[in-house]
């Protein structure tokens, strides 16, 4: 597993914060949401597969 630590302005926590209320995750803490908006996102990518070369990704067949 890997972990993720970044920063986001305020701006875009209030929406973070405003949009996890309006799906009705209240008990939820931020970087939950945060993470279900990411996997969620991540889902609607076509590439599932990859390897690392490097610094790039290189999708893998099959």
């Amino acid at each position: 597993m890997v972990k993720f630590e970044f920063y986001i302005s305020d701006d875009k926590f209030e929406q973070l914060y405003m949009q996890k209320d309006a799906e009705g995750k209240e008990g939820w803490t931020g970087n939950e949401f945060a993470r279900e908006l990411l996997l969620r996102q991540l889902a609607k990518y076509k590439v599932k597969r990859t390897e690392r070369s490097g610094d790039k990704v290189v999708k893998r067949k099959g």
